[in-house]
């Protein structure tokens, strides 16, 4: 079995990294973003979340903040996959991660190819 706990004082720090990303991408993150659509859509006469999908938000007087909020929101999502991966890494272990890839992810064979060579008659 794999220790889960950090042993040297630089796999503490990156383990206290892999946290702080999870916490905020993972957690603060999707918050923060359904509470900013949430107000832009009171602050929006005549917009229905019913009848009308939130990228109309990006639309009008608030849609820099909102297209902005929603490039944040996708890096924050980046750190999130970033911290996920540091904190799995003594979970997951070195096997896994040398492992081939699924089938799905490798790419296509090398086909011979169907042109033939010029021919060398003249």
């Amino acid at each position: 079995m794999t220790a889960t706990t950090p042993s040297t004082p630089r796999q503490y720090r990156t383990w206290q990294l892999g946290r702080w990303f999870v916490l905020l991408g993972g957690v603060i993150n999707p918050i923060v973003f359904v509470a900013a659509y949430t107000i832009a859509g009171a602050l929006r006469p005549g917009y229905s979340p019913v009848h009308q999908a939130i990228s109309d938000l990006g639309v009008g007087r608030y849609g820099r903040v909102l297209d902005t909020i929603a490039v944040g929101h996708a890096l924050l999502l980046i750190l999130f996959a970033v911290g996920f991966a540091i904190l799995m890494r003594p979970v997951i272990g070195p096997a896994w991660r040398r492992s081939p890839p699924p089938p799905s992810l490798r790419p296509p064979p090398q086909w011979p190819s169907t042109r033939r060579p010029p021919s060398s008659r003249c």
